[in-house]
């Protein structure tokens, strides 16, 4: 990468392939959490069930994160978005980080 407009670009297919992979993350983490199943009065089901929703949630957001920083990694390299944004504004012409 050598200017900000090919910057952009790997930003935008960053952003992509992270929706296409949080798509999946979601669908997978929909399949392991399908079957809730508590026996037991109404209250408690419910206080289950919000539980069993929130574990869903912190798993797909650490999982994300998780994914976020793989991919960063795969298009933009160790330095990352940040690092390769202050190395095209330092230099704004070419800069080489892969």
């Amino acid at each position: 990468m050598k200017t900000i407009n090919e910057f952009e670009k790997r930003i935008a297919a960053l952003e992509q392939e992270l929706a296409f992979q949080s798509m999946a993350l979601m669908s997978k983490l929909d399949q392991e959490y399908d079957r809730f199943v508590y026996l037991g009065s109404e209250q408690a089901k419910e206080q289950a069930k919000k539980q069993w929703l929130q574990a869903k949630q912190e798993r797909f957001n650490r999982e994300l994160s998780r994914l976020k920083a793989q991919l960063e990694i795969k298009f933009f390299g160790l330095r990352g978005i940040e690092g390769v944004r202050k190395l095209l504004t330092k230099k704004k012409r070419f800069v080489s980080f892969l």
